[in-house]
């Protein structure tokens, strides 16, 4: 197998569909590297599921950037980084939840899934 080029080819990736401010709108998150996951398996290792919720938030930042393979979001006509997606999502905490949430769930699990703009999920 030529690995040369498989830099950005990853196994699983989640595309998230969601409305924000009217439009329809999207994000598509890849899995954790080997070293994202090794970082976060280190920051939640025997910690209860709300203290590893907060790990995970004190390691979005860079977890979230790295992680966003694509979206619909763009920044004076170009397509917007991953660090200007993150930060305007971030500032709406229920959609934000809501995104994190979906892209969490069990990689085995392929489904696409969408977020209305009640912040409920909904599964196709």
């Amino acid at each position: 197998m030529e690995i040369s080029g498989n830099e950005n080819h990853f196994v699983f990736t989640k595309r998230i569909e969601f409305s924000f401010d009217g439009q329809s709108e999207f994000v598509e998150m890849r899995e954790f590297n080997m070293q994202e996951l090794k970082d976060y398996q280190r920051a939640t290792l025997g910690k209860t599921e709300e203290e590893q919720t907060l790990a995970l938030l004190d390691k979005l930042d860079v977890f979230f950037p790295a992680c966003l393979v694509d979206s619909s979001f763009t920044f004076k006509g170009e397509r917007a980084s991953a660090k200007q997606v993150y930060e305007v999502l971030k500032k709406n905490s229920e959609l934000f939840t809501q995104i994190l949430t979906c892209w969490m769930q069990k990689a085995e699990d392929k489904k696409k899934y969408n977020v209305n703009s009640d912040g409920e999920s909904v599964f196709s």
